[in-house]
């Protein structure tokens, strides 16, 4: 038996497969409102209406405004019917800082300088729109000696 009949034989065993872990799970593979296509290596490629919705305007301006108003990008995506990462994804296209990023060198750079020059966490925090913890531990990270409310050495 050469290879390309050995190969030729697994097609039918993975789509029994695929069918059966769907019927497990209790749900379609493509359910109504899916729009299933094939992409340029000819692979299929699946894509709910709810996610493509998610790429309208009103979705996308009400998920940012909920996004900065500080729910979360799981309780957002949850309710719009698309992924975490698709949904934060989509937003910092828009513009949208989304949280947990890391602050650029050059803004702890800048940062570092000013709180040197006795400028408060608050002041920083304002300035640059990052949380005074966050700020407090990138200072650390970047060489500075923190002090505490009583300017002393912490």
């Amino acid at each position: 038996m050469d290879l390309a009949e050995a190969c030729s034989n697994f097609a039918p065993v993975v789509k029994s497969l695929v069918s059966a872990t769907a019927a497990l799970r209790g749900r379609q593979l493509w359910g109504a409102g899916t729009r299933v296509s094939v992409d340029a290596m000819g692979a299929l490629v699946a894509e709910s209406s709810r996610a493509i919705g998610i790429l309208d305007a009103r979705p996308r301006e009400r998920a940012a405004q909920r996004y900065r108003a500080g729910e979360t990008l799981r309780q957002i995506a949850k309710d719009l019917g698309v992924g975490r990462e698709r949904l934060g994804a989509v937003l910092r296209a828009d513009g949208v800082r989304t949280r947990r990023q890391t602050v650029p060198p050059a803004t702890v750079a800048e940062m570092v300088l000013r709180y040197q020059a006795s400028e408060s966490l608050a002041a920083l925090s304002a300035r640059f729109g990052w949380s005074p913890g966050t700020i407090r531990g990138r200072l650390p990270e970047a060489g500075v000696a923190m002090c505490d409310h009583h300017e002393r050495p912490a």
